[in-house]
């Protein structure tokens, strides 16, 4: 636990430096205990898939990241959530492609990037990701992957049935985890700033509380 601790320390000092970006080294403790964040704030289930850095894909197959894109199979509801450790990076360019993306449902963002990965010719990051969303049953296609990736991707997605088990869920609500509120953000749009983290998880391990403490010192 020590070695936590000064991992906490390192981060509260460091984030104070120029070109160090504290939300990149920070988002694992996030998603850590973002199943109790959600469960708290939102009502979730325990039966959240999580996905990091899910690509939202937009006209003219332009790729925007979310920072976790969360499904809820027990309630069937999708969540595309923003983590932010600085409040001034809030823009309004993210804003809206957000916005866009909320309104689409998940099979829709999920086409989309496969027609991505078409148009790349799938390097093995795309493997990964559809790995990752057959392993979780957020789609199935019947068969396994090919080993070819490059070679075969065209075949796999022209030829190969495929079954998305995210149903019936039209749009996804964007939550915003940031220090502060911020009233650049749309109403329609949820925020769960640190303080409501630090009520949610705090003592629920010694992690959780020297993650609160430097929360309240990140803010």
């Amino acid at each position: 636990m020590d070695k936590i601790e000064e991992l906490f320390k390192m981060l509260d000092d460091w984030r104070k430096l120029p070109a160090y970006q504290l939300e990149r080294r920070a988002d694992i403790f996030f998603a850590l205990y973002l199943k109790e964040i959600l469960g708290e704030s939102q009502g979730t289930s325990n039966d959240l898939i999580i996905i990091p850095e899910f690509p939202l894909i937009s006209k003219g197959n332009h790729t925007n990241k979310v920072d976790y894109f969360v499904w809820d199979r027990i309630k069937n509801k999708t969540y595309l959530i923003e983590l932010k450790t600085d409040k001034k990076s809030v823009n309004k360019k993210q804003i809206n492609y957000l916005m866009m993306a909320s309104k689409k449902s998940p099979i829709d963002l999920l086409m989309a990037i496969e027609k991505v990965a078409i148009s790349k010719n799938a390097d093995a990051k795309y493997k990964g990701l559809f790995k990752y969303l057959k392993k979780h049953q957020v789609l199935d296609y019947e068969g396994d992957l090919p080993g070819k990736w490059k070679s075969h991707w065209k075949t796999l997605i022209n030829n190969y049935k495929r079954n998305f088990t995210i149903i019936n869920v039209n749009h996804n609500q964007v939550i915003y985890i940031l220090p502060k509120e911020d009233h650049k953000i749309p109403k329609e749009m949820i925020q769960i700033d640190f303080l409501k983290i630090e009520k949610y998880i705090s003592n629920k391990d010694e992690i959780a509380n020297l993650f609160c403490k430097s929360l309240r010192d990140w803010i």
